[in-house]
């Protein structure tokens, strides 16, 4: 954050941490969407400056794709599609710790009770496997919204997320 005594920019300062961590930086292509994140995360919730907080970027290739404050928590999801019922656990990629968990019944049992009859309900017309693509789409929707809201943590911390279902 450039003050009266350190008059480095937000360009300046990325620059300077990629050169810390030995990527050297005129290789490197900085969308403004990066930059815009680096605005946002030298801001509290009030408004007001964080200071000058080390700085962690995502890089694809020779792309900077992310730039977050060092305590910004990184999580993943766990999903698990049943056949009745839908279980979520949002996870700190960190530190393995469950930051929450969320589990609703199946929406897609409306469309049969089993595997088979859902199969069956596909094959009597092409847009019922659209409306079963909605339903799960809608509820792991739902319940990502949930997990991030009551745990606290922003849904831009997501980096990854595996999903486990029957296949068949």
């Amino acid at each position: 954050t450039a003050s009266i005594h350190n008059q480095q920019g937000r360009l300046e300062r990325v620059l300077d941490q990629l050169e810390k961590i030995g990527v050297p930086a005129e290789q490197i292509a900085i969308p403004l969407s990066a930059l815009q994140q680096l605005g946002r995360a030298q801001l509290d919730g009030s408004g007001k400056q964080t200071g000058a907080a080390k700085l962690q970027f995502l890089l694809d290739g020779d792309t900077l794709r992310s730039i977050e404050l060092e305590e910004t928590t990184h999580c993943g999801c766990a999903v698990d599609i049943g056949t009745t019922t839908i279980v979520m656990h949002l996870i700190n990629l960190l530190d393995g710790t469950i930051l929450g968990t969320w589990s609703q019944l199946n929406e897609q049992k409306s469309f049969g009770a089993d595997v088979i009859s859902r199969i069956q309900y596909t094959m009597e017309a092409p847009e019922n496997t659209g409306k079963l693509q909605k339903a799960i789409s809608r509820q792991l929707d739902t319940g990502l919204r949930s997990l991030f809201t009551e745990s606290g943590i922003p849904g831009c911390s997501l980096r990854a997320m595996t999903v486990a279902g029957n296949t068949t």
